[in-house]
């Protein structure tokens, strides 16, 4: 034993310096451990590994070794003019999940597993990204080319993934395993729950990086948005820094970004579930949230929609769209009335000010009956005949008149705040 090292580690979130040893390690070997069970689709791959007499298991050097081979759905290889390649960093990112149980006790457990690799490679440093994460098929994308399946004009990564898996090879992976030991402290993992703080307008200089010191208050105003760092957010990011260990300004950087994106990402990964379990969409195969949105809603009503294929019909509900108006009518009103103490004035007649707004009126309006289908122009004798006062709002049949209307000059002083059917 080591007479200098702690019975324990201080702080297992200390993430920048060389955490201290229980013992000293004389000797060191690597041992095999295969699954104890064969492989399936619908089972997770179990190892077990045992304990040999006095010596230590070390877990945080354990590595896994996958050979795998890529071939068409039918089983047959993979053969030119064929461009596929594997998704990159293969080797953790084929699971979903990967959890560490010590005497039937849980001990880690890593949901989004495939998220957090790529999110840990991404984190780390070029040199580490260019030489150990190959062995498990992690090769850097080509900026603006990472989406391109083209031998030929593609990214880098892509032709270099696809090489190695050309003809249906057997391809070789090792590399770590990206998991904790389940012994952080919870105050501290809560430290990460939130959105971190972060001086932007601080870092204006790369030199900046090696300060050994956290920023002081001032350097927290935000000269953008011309805003101060609360009290409250200032005590939380020293907190941070302080308990991670930070020893540069870099450091904080890092773990800003990483939490960062692990936040959003277990964000987005909470959405999506709720999606799916609710109306049994995926987000990931929609632009934007109108556009699931809008698939929910068909989905939820059981209806299809009639596509208006006539470009007299389309021009027709176009040429009606109208903007509503939200104006006050007076630049400047005073009220008078006995609530107002001091600047009531009892000789002049009553007034009063009141504020009205509609909330959510575009949601209101698209929850209100509307028209989807069988749509046909009324004949001239069916115009002739139709009585407006006939049909309700809530009728299966509805209608769209264009009509002109004449207002009486009568009405023209006591609409003229609020005009009827304004066109513009």
């Amino acid at each position: 034993m080591d007479s200098k090292a702690c019975a324990c580690v201080s702080n297992a979130y200390d993430l920048f310096t060389v955490m201290p040893v229980q013992l000293q390690t004389d000797e060191s070997s690597f041992t095999e451990s295969f699954p104890v069970a064969s492989l399936s689709d619908k089972t997770p791959i179990e190892f077990f590994c045992s304990g040999v007499g006095d010596s230590y298991l070390d877990l945080a050097h354990t590595l896994l070794h996958l050979q795998v081979k890529i071939t068409k759905k039918s089983g047959s290889n993979i053969a030119a003019p064929d461009q596929v390649a594997p998704i990159n960093y293969l080797l953790n990112t084929l699971f979903s999940e990967c959890s560490v149980t010590l005497n039937d006790k849980q001990v880690s457990s890593q949901a989004n597993y495939a998220y957090r690799c790529m999110f840990d490679v991404l984190l780390s440093p070029k040199a580490v990204q260019e030489s150990l994460l190959t062995a498990g098929l992690f090769f850097r994308d080509t900026p603006g080319k990472m989406d391109s399946i083209d031998i030929l004009a593609g990214g880098e990564s892509f032709k270099t993934r696809s090489n190695i898996c050309k003809d249906s090879k057997l391809i070789d992976m090792i590399g770590a395993l990206h998991f904790d030991l389940g012994n952080q402290n919870d105050d501290n993992r809560n430290l990460l729950k939130r959105k971190g703080v972060f001086p932007y307008s601080f870092l204006d200089d790369i030199s900046k990086l090696d300060a050994k010191t956290f920023p002081s208050k001032d350097k927290y105003f935000n000269v953008l948005t011309q805003n101060r760092i609360s009290d409250d957010d200032y005590s939380h990011a020293k907190l941070v820094y302080d308990t991670f260990g930070c020893a540069r300004f870099e450091d904080y950087l890092k773990l800003y970004q990483r939490s960062n994106c692990v936040l959003r990402s277990e964000m987005f990964a909470n959405f999506r579930k709720l999606s799916l379990n609710h109306y049994g969409l995926d987000p990931v195969h929609y632009i934007s949230l109108s556009e699931l949105t809008f698939d929910a809603g068909l989905k939820k009503c059981k209806i299809e929609l009639q596509l208006l294929s006539n470009v007299n019909d389309y021009l027709f509900f176009e040429n009606q769209m109208r903007g509503g108006i939200c104006l006050v009518g007076k630049r400047y009103a005073k009220a008078n009335n006995p609530y107002m103490s001091d600047s009531y004035d009892s000789s002049v007649n009553h007034s009063y000010i009141l504020a009205l707004d509609c909330v959510n009126l575009y949601g209101f309006a698209m929850s209100m009956p509307l028209p989807y289908a069988n749509f046909s122009w009324m004949t001239p004798d069916e115009i002739q005949s139709f009585d407006i006062f006939g049909t309700t709002p809530d009728s299966p049949q509805g209608y769209i008149l264009e009509v002109d209307l004449e207002i009486p000059t009568s009405l023209h002083d006591e609409h003229n705040d609020l005009p009827m059917v304004p066109e513009h």
